[in-house]
């Protein structure tokens, strides 16, 4: 309703305004009326009427400039619209000169049409205003209801019934022309809104468009859609079609012109115009973006590079989306390019960075592979000659003595082992080995590993395992010894009296290793960082305890690795306890006795003829140090291409070949040799790889090369046997062996 009102008071507001603009014309149209009247009259009562019609349409324009001084209120609108209807009035009134003027009915008629065309466009201009419609519609109306009357009274014949019948038709007129006034000045709001909000939307769209940072452009699409249309097939795609039609990005925007662009786009490009020269592949990305459009028009966005004028280089990311219009499905596209520049630079900076940390580790993994290999060389002759030498007899000091070799060259081989442990985890290559085993076996042996330790130490150190828990488990044996025999290994280091006791129980998710010690303890702080590498308990340990601080980080990725996890509780001077929860999978058939390890019988029970290929003359004494204890005699070569031609000029039972030699190496002489058996049709003879290099790819790479086994250096006696027996006896009798087993 307020707004109702508001419409009214601004309605009449325009009107008074309009006539007030238009006095002189509408004095103009009276003066033209005048003359025709007394052309027609010949009465001074024209004149007379001219006069009166000017002095109020005066009267009107100074009541309308006082409402439009004083907007809104009542009081002068309301002396405004006298001034009106006065003025309504005045102007009408010239019927009656009409009608006075002539006594047989044609001045009546001259007064009907007049009296009408008056009230009409009275009406057209009072636009709804019911205060305007008042005052310029009702004069003329009352005029043309009475005009019969007034006729009647100058003398024109009429009938009574004509009178009144010409009275109603006036009044039916009148009845018109208000509705037809409301339903124009309706009409007309209505008109009016709409462009209203037209305006406002084109003005916030204007303002979104101008004020935006992002580089908005707009261009006239109608061209290219039509050519496209026109070339359109049954099954053709949009981007195929206009990919034939479009040589250059220029022939493009040709059908496609720009109409406009925001501030952020005429600062990206230089050339308002040129709109910048984009990469190569910047046209095939809009075709690609053709075939891909959805239902919307909107195109898939897409990065290019951008040269500008001035040779500056940018990386943009465009967004196109094609707007249907009046008439025409693609009337606008509606581009939006975005400055990714910065973004790509990061983007390029995070991939080098990443690239140079994966150059850095292949690099790491390589020198690691040298290192392992160069330390493990020197390693093979003092590990080596002492299993040779504490097979021959030696005096209790002498025997000490080599104790003490073997130990810090085990513990120089644990190191290294755990170094390798940690490129494989960082590497990603850590792999693990799934087979059934005896877990009681395995926690027995890696107790029994420090029992001697622990005695002489005088600690009592016990291990408690739960018949629950005895039998076969499915998992890797090699890694859950690992762990526990590290977890055991400090508990012991680091416990000077008292107890360590190690507990194996089944639990909700497998298997739980407890390993709890009455040492040191573990300070609060210093738990949360135990499992990070090159991390101890204390930074003094080192000094006191040794060790490199690896051995728990390791253990920790290991037990991630099996699906497990490993917790301590600990505090200082009051011990620790180690607990490891393992998902293993207990197997339901008895555990089988361990089969008894070959003896090296097998081996002596005849003559072996040994091959071996070495070039290092430590490692040659080596081997024939360890294989003098089988009373074996091997001939020793120096490198892979002596060892085919000795296996061309005679057989050999087996093959010990070294892989890095000079002249040719270890998997290639072996490769030699397997494809001359086959074309000679001689028997295989089995290859046992002797080399240093043991991480997992190189492993494979020897089996790939048709080495039967791998033996790693630091040769370990017990193992270079075990895998000469396996390699020398036949695979029927291996079976029978181990099913007996």
């Amino acid at each position: 309703m307020r707004h109702a009102q508001d419409d009214q008071q601004d309605g009449f507001e325009r009107l008074v305004r309009r006539r007030t603009r238009a006095r002189r014309m509408r004095l103009v149209e009276a003066g033209l009326i005048c003359g025709l009247a007394f052309l027609s009259t010949h009465s001074p009562l024209v004149l007379a009427w001219f006069g009166l019609t000017w002095a109020t349409g005066v009267l009107e324009a100074l009541l309308g400039r006082r409402v439009l001084a004083t907007p809104g209120l009542a009081g002068p609108r309301r002396v405004a619209a006298v001034g009106l209807g006065l003025s309504a009035l005045t102007y009408s009134s010239i019927v009656a000169v009409l009608i006075a003027s002539h006594s047989d009915g044609a001045g009546l008629a001259g007064a009907t049409v007049v009296l009408c065309a008056v009230a009409l466009n009275n009406a057209v201009q009072a636009a709804g205003s019911r205060l305007a419609t008042l005052s310029l519609v009702i004069p003329p109306a009352a005029l043309l209801v009475a005009a019969p009357l007034l006729a009647t009274v100058a003398g024109a014949d009429l009938m009574l019934g004509d009178t009144v019948l010409l009275a109603l038709g006036g009044v039916a007129f009148t009845l018109f022309i208000v509705r037809l006034s409301t339903a124009m000045a309706a009409e007309g709001e209505a008109l009016r809104r709409a462009g209203q909000a037209a305006e406002a939307g084109n003005h916030r769209w204007r303002m979104v468009f101008d004020s935006s940072p992002m580089a908005l452009i707009c261009f006239d699409a109608r061209l290219l859609h039509e050519r496209l249309r026109d070339l359109t097939r049954p099954g053709a795609r949009l981007g195929d079609i206009a990919r034939a039609l479009y040589d250059t990005a220029e022939d493009v925007y040709q059908d496609a012109p720009l109409l406009e662009a925001n501030e952020a786009a005429r600062g990206l490009f230089s050339r308002y115009g040129g709109m910048g020269r984009f990469s190569g592949g910047f046209l095939d990305a809009i075709f690609e973006g053709l075939n891909a459009m959805d239902a919307d028009g909107t195109i898939p966005p897409f990065d290019t590079e951008l040269v500008r004028d001035d040779g500056e280089s940018r990386v943009v990311r465009v967004q196109l989306r094609l707007t249907a219009g009046l008439g025409a499905p693609w009337s606008l596209c509606l581009a939006s390019y975005l400055d990714v520049t910065e973004a790509h630079r990061v983007a390029r900076a995070q991939d080098e960075a990443r690239e140079a940390a994966e150059e850095a580790n292949r690099a790491k993994s390589d020198f690691l592979a040298v290192m392992s290999h160069e330390i493990r060389t020197p390693l093979n002759g003092v590990l080596g000659m002492a299993q040779a030498m504490d097979m021959d007899p030696l005096a209790p000091l002498q025997r000490d003595r080599l104790r003490v070799i073997r130990e810090s060259g085990g513990a120089l081989m644990d190191l290294l082992d755990d170094l390798l442990d940690i490129s494989r985890i960082e590497a990603g290559r850590l792999t693990l080995e799934t087979q059934d085993f005896d877990l009681r076996a395995v926690a027995e042996g890696a107790h029994a590993a420090f029992v001697a330790e622990a005695r002489g130490k005088s600690l009592a150190f016990t291990l408690d395992i739960d018949p629950a828990v005895h039998g076969l488990w499915r998992g890797d044996a090699a890694r859950v010894r690992q762990v526990l025999s590290n977890l055991i290994s400090n508990g012991v280091k680091f416990t000077h009296e008292g107890e360590v006791s190690v507990r194996l129980a089944r639990s909700a998710a497998g298997v739980r290793f407890e390993v709890a010690d009455t040492g040191i303890g573990i300070a609060p702080d210093r738990v949360a960082r135990l499992f990070e590498k090159f991390v101890q308990a204390d930074v003094s340990a080192t000094r006191e305890y040794g060790g490199t601080g690896l051995g728990l980080a390791i253990c920790q990725e290991l037990c991630r690795a099996m699906g497990g996890a490993i917790t301590v509780g600990s505090a200082p001077g009051q011990g620790s306890t180690f607990a490891l929860e393992l998902p293993l999978r207990q197997v339901e058939r008895a555990a089988s006795p361990p089969a008894a390890m070959a003896v090296p019988s097998q081996l002596t029970e005849r003559s072996m003829r040994v091959l071996a290929a070495e070039d290092n003359p430590v490692n040659r004494m080596v081997l024939k140090a360890l294989l003098a204890q089988l009373d074996l005699d091997p001939t020793i070569v120096e490198n892979g291409a002596e060892a085919v031609r000795a296996w061309e000029s005679a057989h050999w039972d087996l093959i010990l070949m070294d892989v890095q030699m000079p002249v040719m190496d270890g998997p290639t002489a072996t490769m030699t040799i397997r494809a001359r058996e086959a074309v000679l049709g001689r028997p295989r003879t089995p290859i046992l790889a002797v080399t240093a290099n043991t991480m997992a790819h190189q492993l494979a790479s020897y089996r790939a090369a048709g080495m039967d086994d791998v033996i790693p250096k630091p040769l370990n006696v017990t193992q270079l046997f075990s895998a000469m027996v396996a390699a020398v006896t036949p695979a029927e009798i291996e079976a029978e062996r181990r099913a007996a087993g």
